[in-house]
C-alpha cells in the first residue's frame, strides 16, 4: 500500500479544509437472479459467470454538514463545500494510481454552486461521471407527492450547469419506487443506483429491499445497479442498516472490506458498487470521521480495499459505461415491468 501517498493527501486536505471556514410494486420475481444469500453454492457455468468483473465507486456529493462530536447523528447543511472543493481534488491522485473512474452523484446545492461545478467538470475531463442525487429534506423522496417536480428541477439544474443531460441517479436515503424509475426514464436517465439489497428501510417509512437482487438488472430501459451489501454481520448487537455488510469504508474495517469483496466474488457477483459520501472525509461533517486522524485511517481503508479489488481482477468503470456493457453481455437478464 502506498502509505506515503496517503499521508501526503492527508496533509494537503487538512490544510485546505482548515482554511474554509413509497412501497415498490415492481414484480421482482421476474428477475433472473436473486440476492447473494440465495445464490447456490455450486452452479454450472452460467452467463453471469462468463461476464467480466466490473468495479464502480459511487460517491454521494453534497454540501458539508455540521455533525455533533458525540452521537451518531447527521447535522444540518452548513453552506460550505470543503468536501467538493478540497476533498475531491485531493482524491484524484488515488484515482489515477488505480485508474478509478468515480461517479459523483451531486445534490442540487452542489450543482447550483459554480465553484463546485468547475471541480466536477475537471473530474469529468479526467474520466469521472457526474450524476444527480435528490434529497427532499429528511423525507424519502419516493414518499413525496411532488417527487417528479423535484426530479425535473435537479435535472434542469444539471443541464444548465454542464450543458448535457445526466444519465445516473441515486435517491437520497435510498428512497425510490417504480414512480421514480418511470420519471427517470422520461427524463433520459439510464442508470439508478438507489437499491440497497438486504436492507429494510420500512421502519423509517422507506422501501424494503430485503429480497432485491444484488447484481444489476433491468427495469424497463433503466439499469438498476444495487450498492454492494451482503447479509448481516455475526454477533452484531445493533439493529438497522449497519448490521449488514456494506462495501463502504465508513462502516467497516479494511479487513472486513476485503472479506466482503472475497465473499462477493465467491457468490459470483460480476459488479462491485462501493459507496460513500465525499463529506465523510471532512472531520465533523459526518458521523464517521471526527478528526484528521480519522480522515487518515479512512483513506488507508479506502486505498487498501481498492488495491484488493483490483488484485481480484475487477475493471474500474462508470455507471453509464456499465449500462452499455450490460446491454452487450447481459442480454438474457430478464426485465421487470415498471408499475404506476
Amino acid at each position: 500500500m502506498h502509505q506515503h501517498a496517503t499521508y501526503d493527501m492527508l496533509g494537503d486536505m487538512s490544510s485546505a479544509i482548515s482554511g474554509s471556514g413509497e412501497p415498490l410494486r415492481t414484480d421482482y420475481r421476474q428477475i433472473e437472479h436473486a440476492g447473494v444469500q440465495s445464490l447456490p453454492a455450486q452452479r454450472t457455468q452460467s452467463e453471469s459467470e462468463k461476464l467480466p468483473k466490473w468495479f464502480i465507486i459511487t460517491i454521494d456529493t453534497e454540501g458539508d454538514r455540521a455533525c455533533p462530536f458525540f452521537g451518531n447523528r447527521w447535522g444540518p447543511l452548513t453552506g460550505r463545500y470543503c468536501s467538493v472543493l478540497h476533498v475531491i481534488p485531493e482524491l484524484r491522485a488515488l484515482w489515477n494510481r488505480f485508474s478509478i473512474k468515480p461517479v459523483y452523484l451531486a445534490s442540487v446545492e452542489v450543482l447550483s454552486s459554480a465553484a463546485c461545478v468547475e471541480i466536477l467538470k475537471e473530474e469529468q475531463q479526467a474520466g469521472a461521471e457526474v450524476g444527480t442525487h435528490l434529497h427532499i429534506g429528511d423525507a424519502f423522496p419516493c414518499n413525496v407527492r411532488e417527487e417528479r417536480e423535484y426530479l425535473e428541477r435537479i435535472t434542469g439544474v444539471y443541464e444548465q450547469a454542464f450543458r448535457s443531460s445526466p444519465h445516473s441517479y441515486r435517491a437520497g436515503r435510498y428512497g425510490m419506487n417504480d414512480g421514480t424509475l418511470a420519471t427517470l426514464g422520461r427524463l433520459g436517465y439510464r442508470v439508478d443506483t438507489s437499491v440497497t439489497p438486504n436492507v429494510d428501510w420500512s421502519p423509517q417509512g422507506g422501501p424494503d429491499y430485503t429480497t432485491y437482487p444484488a447484481k444489476p438488472y433491468w427495469v424497463g430501459d433503466i439499469l438498476e445497479v444495487p450498492v454492494t451489501i451482503l447479509g448481516p454481520r455475526r454477533w452484531w448487537p445493533f439493529k438497522g442498516w449497519t448490521r449488514h455488510r456494506w462495501l463502504r469504508p465508513s462502516v467497516a474495517t479494511a479487513s472486513q472490506l476485503e472479506a466482503i469483496v472475497d465473499n462477493a466474488c465467491d457468490a459470483g457477483l460480476p459488479v462491485l458498487n462501493m459507496t460513500f459520501h465525499a463529506m465523510e472525509l471532512v472531520p465533523g461533517a459526518s458521523p464517521y470521521v471526527r478528526t484528521f486522524i480519522g480522515t487518515h485511517f479512512y483513506l488507508l481503508r479506502l486505498e487498501t480495499v481498492i488495491a484488493h479489488i483490483m488484485a481480484r481482477g475487477f475493471e474500474p468503470i462508470t455507471l453509464s459505461r456499465l449500462h452499455s456493457l450490460w446491454a452487450q453481455h447481459g442480454v438474457r437478464t430478464k426485465r421487470a415491468t415498471v408499475g404506476g
